[in-house]
């Protein structure tokens, strides 16, 4: 196997160099996406390619995450959203007509609505690419170290697989320990030298579940505020200051007392609006082949049952304690959906059953960009065109 050197593109310092990408959210998640792909390709490469690793998982998350950290569409989606309402324009001429009986100089309409809810949306946003950044510092050198390891042989390699887990935080994920990582480390480790190869697909498995309850553990207050967002407050509050930017300060009162009373309804607009743009964006897992709804019953992979013949009934009595713990274990479709994205045990009853089933489907071992879009990240620019 070759080694890896500072020059790659999965070593520690070119890891450290995405982190550092404080100044373009943007091409940061693109190269944590292009990360997340060395990785898993990485991890495949000595731990064999039948079973997909979190790696290879976390890669197609991260390229849908950034849609919703590139804005992608946004200002259209929120376009069109805000005139579903058949009572929308009512609302903003009511407005202005109070505005010009009040004698307030300045106008009121759909441009204001638009500009104060996309500010909201793009604060929602920022906490999106937080959480990205947030799993990737964490996990992504964790998994460089463990690549660099698996490459050693013999008692050096040993040694270094005691490094690696040795510097993992002992205790609990919710107690800012890697307990749940270290496990995850010794099951890679168990499965690269299985022959048994459904006992390897189990412990493959076991990892990957371990690996994805702690990371939506660190990503809870990202996706609760994402998805819970108070919005109608935080549009209410913009709206108010933008419109007391150009009234007297002495009519401030006034403004304040009408806009209360008038803008309820054009909250209630703004907030169905936002329901509508953050289940296309935030629930929704795009892969090579498919695009799942997070809110909808997992589908069978694309020409394939379920569940994978290895993984139709997992006999490793650490593996069935989680499906269990999460409600995952079922070989039935029904159900599998989860019912509040916010809420973390909806989430990983989803995810579990969604690792369970595309564990060995090959197309998310594809890359994530082409060719031309890969070199263009890699010279830290942000590919032209659809990504």
């Amino acid at each position: 196997m070759i080694k890896l050197d500072n020059s790659s593109s999965i070593s520690a310092d070119a890891i450290n160099e995405i982190i550092s990408l404080d100044h373009d959210p943007v091409l940061r998640n693109l190269k944590i996406t292009q990360c997340y792909y060395d990785l898993s390709q990485g991890l495949a490469a000595r731990l064999g390619s039948e079973n997909a690793n979190w790696c290879t998982f976390a890669t197609w998350a991260s390229k849908t995450a950034g849609r919703f950290i590139r804005m992608e569409n946004v200002n259209i989606k929120l376009h069109e959203c805000l005139h579903l309402s058949v009572d929308y324009n009512k609302w903003l001429l009511q407005i202005q007509e109070r505005y010009n009986e009040l004698q307030l100089n300045q106008d009121f309409w759909h441009a204001n609505v638009h500009s104060a809810a996309l500010n909201c949306i793009s604060l929602i946003s920022a906490d999106i690419a937080a959480g990205n950044l947030r799993v990737f510092s964490e996990l992504g050198p964790v998994f460089s170290a463990v690549i660099l390891a698996l490459d050693e042989s013999g008692v050096t390699g040993d040694d270094a697989r005691s490094k690696v887990m040795a510097a993992l935080r002992p205790g609990a994920t919710a107690d800012d320990g890697q307990e749940l990582l270290y496990n995850a480390i010794a099951d890679f480790y168990a499965a690269r030298h299985q022959t048994d190869s459904r006992y390897k697909a189990e412990l493959m498995l076991r990892a990957n579940a371990q690996i994805g309850l702690h990371e939506q553990i660190r990503l809870q207050s990202y996706i609760a505020g994402a998805l819970e967002a108070p919005l109608p407050h935080s549009f209410s509050r913009d709206i108010q200051n933008r419109a007391a930017e150009n009234i007297p300060e002495h009519k401030h009162h006034i403004l304040h007392q009408f806009l209360q009373e008038f803008i309820t309804p054009v909250e209630h607009i703004v907030n169905e609006s936002w329901l509508f743009m953050s289940t296309h964006y935030l629930m929704t897992l795009a892969f090579p082949d498919e695009i799942l709804h997070l809110g909808h019953d997992l589908p069978n992979p694309v020409g394939a049952p379920l569940f994978p013949d290895q993984l139709l009934n997992p006999q490793d009595a650490k593996l069935q304690e989680l499906l269990l713990q999460y409600h995952a274990h079922n070989n039935s479709p029904l159900h599998s959906h989860s019912d509040n994205w916010a809420h973390l045990e909806c989430r990983m009853h989803y995810i579990l059953s969604l690792f369970r089933s595309r564990q060995q489907h090959k197309p998310l071992f594809e890359m994530p960009f082409d060719e031309i879009k890969m070199a263009a990240i890699l010279q830290n620019q942000v590919p032209q065109g659809r990504l």
